[in-house]
């Protein structure tokens, strides 16, 4: 009744998500002490007590993508009809772990002040009756002076030491990916220096033309720490699997994740 983790979705029930979602959910309730799944009804309702709650997870997956403070805002209007208590929860000192497209949320419960419309300029999706097979490990970089972050450490690693290595030969994957394009060409954002000033979080990482996939909201004037991964590669559930799958890389997923909540709930 008083849980130290919360997952949140859309759904009454844990087995009401959908297998992206469940699978994570699943995991974290085998692997975080204390944890719980909760509605976004729930939170509103207030049947949900969090006063010793730590870290709220949301992992928000949705065939065919979300692209732009628009579309989120319309396609999460569940949770944004809850975002006072989030608000509320972040202003008294609790984390939030925010993966997919669920990485829209910092805009609207104030992380980057009263700038609504800080969301991930970049995004887009599958669906996972027809999710792309991998050919090889998907990975993204990790962004320059950030190797000793704690999201990062005990990887299982590649040949290049910057990467983060995400998947396997075989894996079907959506690449849902909500991130920032960076550069004078189109976005808004003409360097991360720019992008740090108006978001007010630090890039952890990267993907292969630059893009920020991964970054944090540190902690601040009593506000808790937030962190995001926007990734196409952090995934969670493979429809099949292609012929002779062995897993190695994508236990890294759930690694980065176990990483995320030891540092959140510190």
């Amino acid at each position: 009744s008083k849980p130290q983790a919360l997952f949140v979705g859309f759904a009454a029930t844990m087995n009401d998500l959908d297998p992206e979602e469940k699978t994570a959910c699943e995991w974290m309730l085998a692997n975080v002490p204390g944890s719980l799944y909760a509605s976004f009804a729930d939170l509103r309702a207030g049947t949900i007590d969090l006063g010793q709650c730590k870290v709220i997870w949301w992992h928000y997956h949705e065939n065919g993508g979300v692209d732009g403070h628009d579309i989120f805002a319309a396609k999460a209007a569940d949770a944004l009809e809850s975002k006072n208590v989030l608000r509320q929860f972040y202003e008294n000192g609790g984390n939030l772990f925010l993966t997919r497209y669920a990485v829209n949320l910092p805009s609207f419960i104030g992380a980057t002040g009263d700038d609504e419309w800080t969301t991930p300029n970049n995004c887009w999706g599958g669906d996972e009756s027809n999710a792309e097979e991998c050919s090889g490990p998907w990975t993204f970089r990790i962004y320059g002076g950030e190797e000793n972050h704690p999201l990062w450490q005990n990887l299982i690693k590649g040949d290049n030491p910057q990467e983060i290595y995400c998947t396997d030969k075989g894996y079907h994957i959506t690449n849902s990916t909500a991130q920032y394009h960076i550069g004078s060409d189109w976005g808004g954002y003409n360097d991360y220096k720019v992008w740090t000033s108006r978001t007010g979080a630090n890039v952890l990482g990267v993907g292969g033309d630059g893009a920020i996939v991964a970054w944090e909201y540190p902690a601040h004037a009593g506000k808790g720490d937030i962190i995001c991964i926007g990734s196409g590669c952090y995934d969670w559930y493979s429809n099949s699997f292609g012929a002779g799958y062995t897993e190695k890389f994508h236990k890294n997923i759930a690694t980065i994740t176990q990483n995320a909540f030891n540092y959140l709930m510190k």
